[in-house]
């Protein structure tokens, strides 16, 4: 039988207390799923301050034992101001244990106390008081840890007894400050990502730092601001790219050194082997380290997922999206790529639902549109993929002039006249807009879509002339199954072979 645990923190702050007169915060939870008869459960430990909306789950480096997964809190904020059971929330959830946990601050004291609940029968098996000094959170930590290992009968190794009494750092004030600038980098203290954004990014740079001023031994906080970096140049939030991108390397490579088994570090080594030097076997060297590390880490599954899109299999990337699905299911990121993943197994009405879905955590995801669109395309379902562009073009006053134009082409062409449409206004009308900026990839892709090899490979040879290519894009083409007609000819190979893809051409022309 499978059994989970899940918590919920809440905290009251105390007259003279950091929050002030915030009162009842929401504080988060982690799940943990065993797939064995038992559970380990860890509780977090947490810093209370007035710019923190919830508390963390848990640092890096205090990773669960392989067994388990861990759901990120938001999953919980779904069933926030609903009157419901622990055994509706076990039913909904496919779990047979909630744990619940309230907090107390005032100055440097903290009150923790702590429900364990059979949400089979709703009875309780464990009700605790903890009473201790801040600086003391760690040992809490670890003891309410054990304590819930031990009523739930879980055998626990002596590397994973090493986990739980381990510290991220010997400072109180550099863990507050890492978990401010978690919070500001995922939208929520625990190391599952909500969103993400261009200010969050930024201003969490400062948290980290101070976090390694307050202790420079203090690995995790070396990782994040890794992390922070590579994600701002990555989303085109910094520039010059390069410069970004080499202080991501520099911060993990401190982090490694500090400690060689930090899952977030051996994570942005990855994705600095992808991009900016597409090292593909050390990229996913690093990417397996990490996963196997924490195999919580939802970002390493994305990543790998995303490498997996490159070299395939698909079959392995699709396991690796599902497990980042899991533990991120509020994060439209990666929904979109769910649905990329779904258009590459040629899956394309599961990649529509999950289009769906991007959209409603996501409206203004430019990604999303496309993904619509060839979904629907592929499904036969013309007038809708026109309906999306149309929609698209009209947002924006600088675009709207277009929107009727798809809709007319579509209704005298089809499908085909969508297309023939976009490759014309790739080639005379583009504007700073994905897919309308007149790459000849697009163009390329376009006239693969409508079955024409020989526009097709003109187009992509020109595309490898070009200095800046969508490589988001155009590394797969190895996997991508468009361009399965055009497998077999050598001109397309050549692309191949330039692009340093051939290692991973194994598809067959169709």
């Amino acid at each position: 039988m499978t059994t989970v645990a899940f918590f919920d923190h809440r905290s009251f702050s105390e007259g003279g207390s950091e929050g002030g007169s915030e009162g009842l915060r929401s504080f988060s939870h982690a799940v943990m799923q065993s797939c064995s008869h038992t559970v380990f459960l860890y509780f977090v430990p947490f810093a209370l301050c007035a710019e923190q909306l919830s508390s963390p789950t848990h640092p890096l480096s205090f990773s669960p034992p392989p067994l388990f997964r861990v759901i990120s809190r938001t999953t919980e904020e779904s069933f926030r101001g609903y009157s419901i059971t622990s055994p509706e929330i076990a039913r909904k959830l496919n779990v047979t244990y909630v744990l619940e946990g309230s907090v107390y601050k005032s100055e440097n004291k903290i009150k923790l106390f702590v429900q364990l609940i059979d949400a089979r029968n709703d009875q309780h098996i464990l009700s605790e008081k903890y009473e201790d000094d801040m600086i003391n959170i760690f040992e809490l930590q670890s003891e309410i840890a054990k304590k819930i290992a031990n009523v739930l009968e879980t055998v626990l190794t002596n590397a994973e007894i090493g986990k739980i009494e381990s510290k991220p750092t010997q400072s109180f004030e550099a863990y507050d400050n890492f978990l401010k600038a978690r919070f500001l980098v995922n939208k929520a203290n625990d190391e599952q990502r909500v969103d993400i954004n261009k200010q969050g990014l930024m201003t969490s740079l400062k948290y980290y730092e101070k976090a390694i001023a307050a202790d420079s031994n203090f690995a995790e906080a070396y990782a994040g601001l890794a992390g922070a970096w590579y994600n701002l140049c990555a989303w085109g939030w910094y520039k010059p790219y390069y410069e970004g991108v080499q202080k991501a390397l520099d911060f993990s490579n401190k982090a490694l050194k500090i400690d060689p088994d930090c899952a977030e570090a051996h994570a942005v080594k990855g994705g600095y082997h992808i991009y900016p030097e597409f090292k593909i076997g050390e990229a996913g060297r690093e990417l397996q380290i990490s996963i196997q590390l924490n195999p919580n880490f939802a970002t390493a599954h994305q990543w790998y997922a995303q490498l997996l899109m490159i070299t395939g299999p698909i079959e392995e990337a699709r396991v690796h999206i599902d497990r980042a699905l899991e533990l991120e299911p509020y994060f439209w990121l990666v929904h979109n790529l769910n649905s990329w993943i779904y258009y590459f197994e040629e899956k394309y009405r599961e990649g529509l639902d999950a289009c769906f879905t991007g959209r409603d955590l996501n409206p203004n995801s430019s990604d999303n549109n496309w993904l619509f669109v060839l979904h629907y395309v592929k499904l036969g379902e013309g007038e809708k993929a026109a309906k999306v562009l149309h929609d698209r073009f009209s947002r924006y006053p600088s675009t709207s002039n277009y929107a009727d134009e798809i809709l007319a082409a579509f209704n005298e062409s089809g499908i085909k006249g969508i297309f023939t449409w976009l490759i014309d206004f790739n080639i005379n009308r583009p504007i700073p807009l994905e897919g309308l900026d007149g790459h000849p990839y697009y163009i390329a892709w376009w006239y693969a879509i409508l079955g024409d090899r020989e526009e097709s490979i003109y187009w992509f040879e020109k595309a490898m002339d070009t200095k800046m290519k969508p490589l988001q894009y155009f590394n797969l083409i190895a996997n991508n199954p468009d361009f399965d007609i055009l497998r077999d000819d050598p001109r397309f190979l050549a692309v191949i072979e330039k692009a340093g893809l051939a290692p991973y051409h194994t598809r067959k022309a169709r």
